[in-house]
């Protein structure tokens, strides 16, 4: 039994060895949700450097041979979505072989009636295999289509292979495929059958049935003609409304000036009043990175803005700035600027020259970690605190950094507030000291937890009159100590295992719960229908009515009251402080009143307790006593 449960332990580890060996997103130091251009930038830099002819390492050669392996599966975009679903590596392997066409299978029919068609003349034997190429399963869904839904968007169209409405709409998706995949948009099929679980968990009730995701909101488009100018028009309401904003002359200023909310600026100049849906997208990818500005030129009222940034009124232009609001870092103008190059360009540019790390998502991009050591990426943070006070040392670092003495792939500078993340600075304090100011740290991540790190020291502060020569010391240490440690023989000084920072973006309750409210109302105003929302307008007038008659009710009643009152037949009674129970004040009514007769009645019975009579008088007058 020992040895028999050895074995099986060997197994599993052998086995589990092998597939973190295999992993190619580990091999190009990505993670799974990395965008082909990244995949793509991250080979061509690391075939640099392990190429045999140009790296001395001696496992040089394996390691390319695992990088190019990794390489040629994940730019695959069948076997890439092979491996995420089933964590095949092998090109041989039986998902990736070509399954057989049943879309000609009665191809040596001779009977007329074979030919079956439903409506518009779109046929049974019409290829349903563009569903099941593109079908995933809900491990997919949960783990890759719902977190990227954060920043892309996703189109879901749910089947199932006895459907004869999904034969009907095999074109119509494949066109919107084919015009929407290259402007950004994800498409994916689920088998309504096989993951029912997704299928209600969406608000899907019929197949088939077209879901748009973003940021983990399910939408149903309901329109039955699924025709591209529906779809688009569909999105475009759905795309969060804060993406972007219109640039007029007199808030451009103010727009470029904002870069203090850590965000780059992006203007976008466009011949025509409707901004195109790529625009749209690449501004929610990036929304948390990158401000976008809209100004239409069309109607020739922005003459002045033309004129400043020398543009065509033909073209498309795309002007990006960091904290220099003057001068941009980059341009991009053409008739029609591809996708590709608009995500490129923003992509290279999504920084500013001197950003702050207020999340780890931030810091794996502008430090990412680096197990090679002949080549090391450092990156220079000043620990700052949210204050005013420190803003000449931001200012000398931002100063430095603009100067670009090191390329970005080599050496970036950041920036970090002490106060919010805690844990993190508290990790690297061995040798900070608190009376060197400021307080730069030159880091070295190794992995996701593991960083090398060295304190700078020696930089005189001087007074604020000169912060000329406060920027020369500073530039002057940062600048000797990164050039010592860029040498692949120069050693840190400390080292130490890191927490992941805290993300100083994410929504508090107050956000959340408005946000919530209004996918809500987003959500129902989809869902309803408009003899439900009759209905439903119906039932709160019913209630509005009865609850106004109810008011006019106890208005008249209060208006008898103070009739009664004001002729003496009525009396307030008067509450007292002192004994266990409220006392009574005496009510005088007129001699011969018949109120008078009944109440004498129940006079003997006054102090077990109130009679029928006294109780009626109570209850319509409002807690009143009767007395003769």
């Amino acid at each position: 039994m020992g040895m028999h449960f050895n074995f099986i332990f060997i197994n599993v580890l052998v086995w589990a060895t092998m597939c973190s060996s295999h992993d190619p997103y580990n091999a190009l130091g990505l993670k799974n949700i990395a965008t082909l251009e990244e995949i793509r930038l991250a080979y061509r830099q690391l075939a640099r450097e392990w190429h045999p002819d140009k790296s001395q390492a001696p496992d040089a050669a394996e390691k390319f041979f695992k990088i190019k392996s990794a390489y040629e599966l994940l730019s695959d975009t069948e076997r890439r979505r092979i491996y995420d679903l089933y964590g095949v590596t092998d090109k041989d392997s039986q998902y990736l072989q070509k399954k057989y066409d049943y879309s000609e299978y009665n191809r040596y029919s001779t009977d007329q009636y074979d030919e079956i068609s439903l409506g518009n003349q779109f046929p049974i034997g019409h290829d349903i295999g563009l569903f099941h190429k593109l079908s995933v399963t809900a491990n997919y869904f949960e783990k890759t289509i719902l977190p990227n839904s954060a920043k892309k968007v996703y189109i879901i169209l749910f089947y199932n292979d006895w459907c004869f409405r999904c034969i009907k709409i095999i074109e119509p998706f494949k066109k919107l495929i084919d015009i929407l995949e290259p402007l950004g948009i994800n498409f994916a099929t689920i088998n309504a059958v096989h993951e029912p679980s997704t299928f209600r968990k969406t608000g899907a009730d019929e197949v088939p049935k077209l879901i748009v995701i973003i940021k983990k909101n399910f939408f149903i488009f309901r329109d039955n003609d699924l025709t591209l100018t529906k779809v688009v028009e569909f999105i475009r309401k759905k795309l969060p409304f804060n993406i972007l904003q219109r640039i007029e002359s007199k808030n451009i200023n103010v727009f470029l000036s904002g870069w203090i909310d850590n965000k780059v600026r992006a203007l976008i100049f466009e011949p025509r009043r409707q901004i195109r849906l790529r625009y749209l997208l690449t501004a929610f990818e990036f929304y948390d990175r990158v401000t976008f500005g809209f100004i239409d030129i069309s109607n020739g009222r922005e003459k002045e803005l033309v004129s400043r940034f020398k543009i065509s009124r033909n073209m498309d232009c795309l002007f990006i700035f960091n904290e220099d609001s003057l001068t941009y870092v980059t341009s991009l103008c053409m008739p029609d600027i591809p996708t590709q190059t608009l995500r490129s360009v923003v992509s290279s540019n999504q920084f500013l020259a001197l950003p702050r790390l207020s999340s780890q998502e931030i810091l794996d991009k502008i430090c990412p970690t680096e197990w090679s050591r002949p080549r090391k990426r450092l990156c220079v943070i000043l620990i700052t605190k949210n204050s005013e006070n420190n803003e000449l040392e931001r200012n000398t670092l931002r100063n430095i950094a603009l100067k670009r003495e090191y390329n970005n792939e080599r050496v970036r500078y950041a920036y970090m507030f002490k106060e919010r993340q805690e844990n993190f600075i508290k990790a690297i304090s061995k040798g900070f000291k608190e009376s060197h100011f400021p307080h730069i740290v030159v880091l070295w991540r190794r992995d996701d937890k593991h960083v090398k790190y060295e304190w700078i020291f020696g930089i005189s502060r001087g007074n604020h009159s000169a912060p000329a020569g406060f920027e020369n010391s500073t530039n002057h240490e940062v600048s000797r100590t990164v050039r010592r440690l860029l040498k692949s023989s120069e050693n840190f000084n400390y080292e130490a295992i890191v927490q992941k920072l805290l993300n100083e973006h994410s929504e508090g309750i107050i956000s959340k719960w408005l946000s919530r409210m209004i996918y809500l109302i987003d959500y129902l105003s989809d869902q309803v229908e408009d003899e439900h929302l009759l209905a439903a307008m119906s039932l709160m007038g019913t209630i509005g009515l009865m609850l106004a008659v109810g008011y006019l009710l106890m208005y008249f009643v209060r208006m008898e009251e103070d009739s009664l009152r004001a002729q003496g037949f009525i009396l307030s009674y008067q509450a007292t402080s002192k004994g266990p129970r409220s006392s009574w004040a005496p009510i005088k009514i007129p001699a011969g009143s018949s109120v008078v007769d009944e109440a004498s009645k129940d006079a003997d019975n006054r102090d077990s307790g109130c009679t029928p009579f006294t109780r009626a008088v109570a209850k319509a007058s409002g807690n009143m006593r009767i007395v003769a």
